[in-house]
């Protein structure tokens, strides 16, 4: 499954818990947000993944970085 076919699961969706591991796939080893030209997504889906990332990390959901 491609990074685009993800996105576009992950936004059906928000917050499933299975769904927790696709958002794996949009950050690199050291829990970074992948870059848009790593991901080939729109700006558009790139805000919006980097928004369910943001809420997923305040809800303690995926661990945060320092």
């Amino acid at each position: 499954m491609s990074l685009s076919q993800s996105a576009k699961l992950l936004f059906a969706s928000e917050f499933d818990s299975i769904l927790i591991e696709l958002l794996h796939k949009f950050l690199n080893p050291t829990g970074k947000i992948l870059a848009r030209t790593e991901t080939s997504l729109s700006s558009r889906q790139q805000r919006k993944i980097s928004k369910i990332i943001r809420r997923a990390r305040a809800n303690g959901l995926i661990e945060c970085v320092l």
